[in-house]
């Protein structure tokens, strides 16, 4: 029988940590539990790599969902300034939203939401170390929730959309609350629901993956 899953409880608790952890430690890495600005960077710069690959020259609209306090849209804004035209942030802790609006009050292209309730297409559908942190749950729950998710997510997607996860030969979330999920599993998740889907490694970042699926 399918079990029904509330999220609302999961959400609350991650809600909960990246509220507090930003009130702590304000715009730095540690507030979204990257420790360290080098790992971030290198995140940031697979994700402009996939991004230059698939819009084909073109212009380019994004949603970035766990969007934190904006440090993936200022990489954007330093190297991707002249093709995209248009930056959503999702967050579900509302400090972090008061913040960007009030950064980036001057910046045309960006615009901030609680939640992906009332989310809207875009060319490309980011979530950088959105499904690494998984507290208070077990591994069937956050996969429940992830598939949910990325299915949602899929659907407003016009070109790819891109994630990455902590990887380990079987999968669990550890004592700090990190999920690590098998590659396989996932991947062939993602090969039969959404199709074409990409595995992208980096010797930056051990134990980690980036998962690209296209339209194309």
């Amino acid at each position: 029988p399918m079990i029904y899953e509330n999220f609302d409880e999961l959400e609350e608790n991650i809600t909960k940590t990246f509220t507090d952890r930003f009130a702590n430690y304000g715009p730095r890495p540690e507030a979204s539990l990257w420790f360290c600005s080098k790992r971030q960077h290198a995140r940031f710069e697979i994700i402009r790599d996939i991004i230059d690959n698939n819009r084909n020259q073109n212009h380019f609209t994004i949603n970035d969902i766990g969007c934190g306090y904006g440090a993936l849209l200022d990489y954007i804004l330093k190297y991707q300034e002249k093709y995209v035209t248009l930056y959503n942030g999702f967050e579900l802790a509302q400090n972090l939203i008061d913040f960007c609006e009030n950064k980036y009050f001057a910046c045309d292209i960006s615009r901030f939401q609680f939640g992906i309730k009332n989310i809207s297409s875009a060319d490309f559908c980011v979530m950088s170390g959105t499904f690494n942190y998984a507290p208070h749950t077990s591994l069937e729950a956050w996969r429940n929730y992830l598939k949910h998710q990325l299915k949602k997510i899929w659907n407003v997607t016009d070109n790819s959309m891109v994630f990455n996860l902590m990887i380990e030969n079987v999968a669990k979330i550890s004592d700090s609350h990190i999920c690590y999920e098998e590659l396989p599993k996932i991947l062939s998740f993602c090969n039969n629901q959404f199709g074409n889907s990409q595995v992208i490694k980096d010797h930056r970042l051990p134990r980690e993956v980036t998962i690209v699926v296209s339209r194309t």
